[in-house]
């Protein structure tokens, strides 16, 4: 394993001396070289490491002109500090890890093709640097389409299934209809086949089961069952008003026309 600390020095003139200095690699490179171009360019301290014209020293401080020759484990950079393209540094890992830099992998079905601000087709943030210049993505994000999410891009949002390449959004609707489905739920399966509550049917939720009627948020069956006096369980919705009464109806008898002998049903409540 390399020392933290690269052995390889570069030449610094300082007036009529040559001071050697230790170079900054983050231990990613054994080689470097000094650079006058690099050693003269002004930086301030504090910039990120993300700045490729000037050379950060052990110290932390951007001083001298050494540049990292042949970055290995998937870095580049003045001083190995960027990962290449296709991966990236995960939030809080530090530079000095031979792993620091992963493999992006973008889910090619759910990732745009484009370019956002430096960041490539199937390429993602490469660290927080990266990120906080795009305000809205963390390290290692992919670019996403409108439909997917993940950090990989390989998963739908709620509410959408069938996440296909060919789909510019990513996935289709699930267009579940929410007084039918199960907690109100908007997501379906990989079918497109909604959670029905217990009296209600369709791949979206959206009919009552044959003796019901009434499909309605607040009804936890999500239909109520139909009330015919015992002469039909079969009923259909209607766009008549209905209110709720105090009455109790237990037991009252339906009877025909004014002929109040001949009972032809008893109301029962279900």
């Amino acid at each position: 394993m390399r020392d933290l600390m690269v052995r390889n020095v570069f030449e610094l003139l300082n007036h009529e001396f040559f001071t050697f200095l230790e170079c900054n690699c983050y231990n990613h490179s054994d080689v470097c070289v000094y650079n006058a171009t690099i050693a003269n360019n002004v930086c301030s301290y504090g910039n990120n490491a993300t700045n490729d014209e000037c050379s950060m020293d052990i110290f932390g401080r951007y001083s001298g002109g050494g540049v990292c020759q042949g970055c290995q484990d998937n870095t580049e950079g003045i001083n190995c500090q960027r990962c290449i393209t296709k991966y990236y540094r995960e939030g809080g890992k530090s530079h000095w890890d031979n792993d620091a830099c992963q493999r992006c992998d973008c889910f090619v079905n759910g990732t745009m093709n484009t370019t956002r601000n430096g960041v490539e087709y199937l390429d993602c943030v490469r660290d927080d640097e990266e990120a906080a210049e795009l305000g809205d993505l963390v390290a290692g994000q992919c670019l996403c389409k409108n439909k997917t999410t993940g950090r990989q891009c390989d998963r739908c949002v709620d509410g959408y299934y069938n996440l296909t390449a060919d789909n510019p959004q990513g996935c289709l609707a699930c267009l579940c209809t929410t007084p039918g489905t199960v907690n109100a739920s908007i997501n379906c399966n990989d079918n497109g086949v909604c959670s029905c509550k217990p009296r209600v049917i369709g791949d979206k939720c959206s009919h009552c089961k044959k003796g019901t009627f009434n499909l309605a948020n607040d009804n936890q069956y999500g239909c109520t069952v139909c009330m015919c006096s015992g002469i039909t369980r079969n009923c259909t919705s209607s766009s008549l008003y209905r209110s709720k009464t105090k009455y109790n109806l237990h037991g009252w008898n339906l009877t025909r026309g004014l002929d109040r002998n001949e009972v032809i049903g008893v109301m029962k409540i279900q």
